[in-house]
């Protein structure tokens, strides 16, 4: 299993079969028709934690083609949506039998609860917002060490720090953007390279 996602994923395709033989290979990301350009090992690595969904070979040599974001964002985000949909549900149950919805009361049900976790923040986003409550900004122990493993990878080989956060965390949601953009701002203002500036969860 790769170290960038738990699974077997494209870095481990880039181990198994080598730099140049993947940098000859013709690759796609999701549905996507246009092949990538890759001309250096240092393009292939924001792929890492991506997943092979084909390998093949046509008249023109090998072709692969990745999944359209990286299982670190598609497991999270199913992880995530699992337990605000568990919430949610609690506390539709409380509303209708008129009891008050505490967050805290149904965290049992996490064998890994903790205060700083990602299942106590949703419970308390959906105890303050309701239906409103979403994902967004949240993310898991497990996702973390995972782009804090990529972040460092590209910033090893090269990458300017900002961009390897901006990629390593770049989970699409309104409330992620807009605090990227700050800290984006910020590094070129002040030319920051403070590395704690880079590692702290959103």
């Amino acid at each position: 299993m790769s170290e960038f996602s738990g699974k077997c994923d494209f870095k481990d395709t880039i181990d198994i079969w080598g730099v140049e033989y993947i940098l000859h290979s013709k690759i796609y990301i999701g549905n996507e028709i246009i092949p990538m350009k890759f001309d250096t090992p240092k393009d292939l690595i924001p792929y890492y934690p991506y997943l092979i969904t084909i390998q093949a070979l046509d008249e023109n040599g090998r072709v692969i083609r990745l999944t359209k974001e990286s299982w670190v964002d598609m497991e999270e985000r199913e992880i995530l949506t699992l337990y605000l949909d568990y919430f949610k549900k609690k506390r539709r149950a409380c509303k209708r039998k008129k009891q008050e919805f505490n967050h805290t009361d149904y965290c049992n049900w996490f064998s890994a609860f903790s205060n700083n976790s990602a299942e106590n923040k949703l419970g308390q986003r959906v105890e303050l917002e309701g239906e409103k409550a979403t994902i967004d900004g949240i993310h898991t122990q497990s996702a973390e060490y995972y782009r804090k493993t990529l972040y460092k990878e590209m910033v090893a080989a090269g990458y300017e720090k900002y961009k390897a956060y901006d990629w390593a965390y770049k989970r699409h949601d309104e409330q992620y953007n807009k605090l990227v953009d700050e800290y984006i701002k910020e590094f070129k203002k002040e030319h920051i390279c403070d590395e704690d500036l880079y590692y702290v969860p959103l």
